[in-house]
């Protein structure tokens, strides 16, 4: 009896250890590879377009002449003239400014009205998509430019019928839509464009081959 739940348990054994996969990121790490120092892009800033949201909040000197410039939402809609209207200033033309540049053309414009105004202008809306064998795939808000790898931590990682070797990012530029691929099984990511992901970037992971063919 004894011998048989042996032989059991290392049928069991030997069955599991063929079932493992070792599934790895950025290929192998050799011993000369650990001092290895990349240079990354910079990390790139927001540039407002058609279809966000943001969020314009003003304070100023005299608190009490605020009120007239704050009635309604304090949330806007670029439209697609590439404008927000704003109590007493109405149309101000934001699209293609980052968020920085934004806050200071309005707050040149409210200098006219009140004394010392500080404005800070905040996209509200910005998101990335991360589609495919992914753990938890969905849509992510973000603050700030994110990097791919954050973008598919946020999605829970790469299952393992991932294909690291082949990550599409696909991004809107004016009217085109780019795509770019992504090898994450080699160091190209340091050197690549999507780095840094922007908003509305939708990042697909494609599975492998023998792992699509058992679906």
């Amino acid at each position: 009896m004894k011998d048989k739940c042996f032989l059991l348990v290392m049928l069991v054994s030997l069955v599991s250890g063929c079932s493992v996969q070792q599934v790895t990121m950025f290929g192998s790490i050799k011993p000369e590879d650990e001092k290895m120092t990349y240079t990354i892009p910079s990390k790139p800033v927001f540039v407002l377009k058609q279809g966000d949201e943001v969020i314009v909040s003003i304070s100023c000197l005299h608190e009490e002449t605020l009120p007239p410039f704050i009635l309604g939402a304090d949330s806007h809609l670029i439209s697609t003239d590439g404008c927000i209207v704003m109590p007493v200033i109405g149309k101000q033309k934001i699209a293609g400014m980052t968020e920085k540049q934004a806050a200071d053309y309005i707050q040149s414009t409210l200098s006219n009205h009140l004394i010392d105004p500080v404005v800070d202008v905040r996209i509200v809306n910005a998101v990335v998509v991360v589609l495919g064998e992914v753990y938890n795939p969905g849509t992510f808000p973000i603050e700030q430019p994110v990097t791919l790898l954050a973008a598919l931590s946020f999605a829970g990682d790469l299952m393992p019928s991932a294909r690291r070797d082949n990550i599409l990012v696909q991004r809107i530029e004016g009217d085109k839509v780019k795509k770019y691929r992504i090898n994450l099984l080699t160091d190209d990511i340091y050197n690549s464009e999507c780095f840094y992901l922007q908003k509305d970037d939708i990042i697909y992971v494609s599975p492998r081959m023998n792992a699509e063919s058992k679906k």
